[in-house]
């Protein structure tokens, strides 16, 4: 494994070309195809000095095109990793009084500065009605019995329960029993 690995860094180190040197898709994709074939024959041991002989050849041809192409990757390397370490630290999470009482439960010093809880942003609010574990205990007993039942029956259909369903299991059973 590690053999090979090292065969495709090679290879693609002077096989470097990207989507953006070509004008046309079909033309990409058959350089991708050489590349791989390549990269296939070198590792199956197939006609191996070709192969090199073939290497060697595309890099003294397109070696200023190879090196430009490097260039241009290890600015963008040198563009991310900036990017990375410029990025502002995360912003603390934004607290409103009634979180007091949550935060009391907490031991001071972990994780918490003065202005809330570090590292954690906020979470999106969720759309209320949608699931029963929204909704308060109060709001399901205004609710009739029909209502409930009725809640209930869309629940199991969207959870793809069915009653028969269970009664193909219980049939299923009773004769793999036999």
């Amino acid at each position: 494994m590690e053999r090979e690995l090292q065969v495709r860094r090679r290879v693609l180190s002077t096989y470097n070309k990207t989507r953006d040197d070509f004008g046309d898709l079909l033309l990409y994709n058959n350089y991708l195809e050489e590349v791989e074939d390549i990269i296939f024959n070198i590792i199956e041991g197939i006609d191996v000095e070709k192969f090199e002989t073939k290497i060697a050849t595309y890099q003294r041809e397109n070696e200023e095109q190879i090196l430009a192409s490097q260039a241009r990757k290890a600015e963008e390397e040198r563009k991310a990793s900036h990017q990375t370490s410029m990025q502002s630290p995360i912003e603390p999470f934004e607290h409103s009084p009634a979180d007091d009482a949550c935060r009391m439960s907490i031991t001071p010093g972990f994780g918490l500065n003065a202005s809330g809880l570090q590292g954690v942003r906020p979470q999106p609010t969720p759309i209320r009605g949608l699931h029963a574990a929204d909704e308060s205990p109060a709001s399901m007993v205004d609710m009739s019995p029909a209502a409930v039942a009725e809640r209930s029956e869309r629940a199991r259909v969207a959870g793809g329960y069915t009653t028969a369903l269970v009664e193909r299991r219980a049939r299923e059973e009773a004769f793999n029993c036999l």
